[in-house]
This record gives structure tokens, sequence and C-alpha cells, in this order.
């Protein structure tokens, strides 16, 4: 969904810049973070319709922050990672990620499920305001 704000967090340099002019080209908005202090700032700076990031960047486990994007803002976390292993996936979706991506993808893959999450998101968002309204006209 063009237009979106997402969030691409990697130790990999090359790997940011690619998917980020990639994604760039259809028409999302992308902010990079190379570490997970950069992934912090920028998480408490912006808002983000999505995030896409390596939990297992070196010296750092960005698990907790993932939980918070899934979890507290119920933001779609698509996790691509090194590890790649039936047991990475799992913890990896069971920590809320929505989608896990063993590295290296095909960028188009990648960014159809991004599509899909974020067509969720919106329906999810819709449902939310609708309820919202719904218990407003109840409400004496």
């Amino acid at each position: 969904m063009q237009n979106s704000h997402i969030l691409l967090a990697d130790d990999d340099a090359a790997l940011l810049t690619s998917l980020s002019d990639y994604f760039g080209r259809y028409g999302f908005d992308v902010d990079i973070a190379a570490n997970l202090a950069d992934m912090r700032r920028l998480s408490e700076e912006g808002h983000y319709d999505l995030l896409i990031a390596e939990p297992m960047m070196p010296g750092q486990h960005t698990a907790g922050l993932l939980r918070e994007f899934a979890f507290e803002r119920r933001i779609p976390v698509i996790i691509h990672s090194r590890a790649s292993s039936d047991i990475d996936r799992i913890l990896g979706l069971e920590m809320g990620a929505e989608d896990y991506l063993p590295k290296s993808f095909n960028p188009v893959l990648l960014r159809a499920r991004l599509n899909a999450s974020l067509q969720k998101k919106k329906l999810r968002d819709l449902e939310k305001r609708y309820l919202q309204q719904f218990h407003r006209t109840q409400s004496p």
C-alpha cells in the first residue's frame, strides 16, 4: 500500500540501502535503522505503519522492541533474519511478528507480504474505528 510509512531495521548497510531504494520506487516512505538505538529513537519520533526488522543484530537483541511494536502499538512486524531454523521462525511468530522471511529473500516476495500485512492492518484499524463509533452511539 503506497504512501505507508515503514521502519526498516538491519545491521547490513547494503541491504538497508537496497530495500529502502526498492520500496521507495513503489511509493513507500522508508526510514532505516542500523542498530537498536536508531530503531528505538526512530520509533519514538515517528509513526510507522509497519516494521521490517532483523531481530538478531550483532551484540543486540531487539525482541523487546519487536514485541512492543506488535502488541502494544499494534503495528505489523515482518522479521527478515539470517536465523532460519523452524524454531527461529516459531519464536519470531510467537514474539508477535506477522511474518518471517529468512535471508536471502526475493524483494518482490517481501513487498507482497508487506502489502498483505498492511491490508490486514488497514482492516483492523477500520474495525477498531467502527467499534469505537458503535460504542459511542450506544452510550447514554
